[in-house]
């Protein structure tokens, strides 16, 4: 019961963290990383970038140190549509 309770409280700590950056921005735009970008990061898979109205860039990445891009699941459950942000 406690290890529960300290996962809940140890997940809503991190969405409170990340919850103004995020709710009530807009995607204005979506790209692939550049060459340039991805010789930077030294990554070898390009993955989706996520453009908010604020100039935020969201980078899918294969893990939490950032090893590689990453894809990312697009999932509405309202619509009944899942599609995968695949990596190039």
């Amino acid at each position: 019961m406690a290890t529960n309770l300290i996962k809940m409280t140890t997940k809503n700590t991190h969405s409170q963290k990340f919850s103004h950056l995020l709710v009530g921005r807009k995607i204005v735009a979506c790209r692939y990383l550049s060459t340039d970008e991805m010789n930077s990061f030294g990554w070898y898979s390009n993955p989706l970038v996520l453009i908010l109205d604020d100039a935020t860039h969201i980078i899918f990445q294969s893990d939490d140190e950032g090893n590689d891009g990453g894809a990312a699941m697009i999932l509405n459950m309202n619509q009944n549509f899942e599609t995968i942000a695949y990596t190039i």
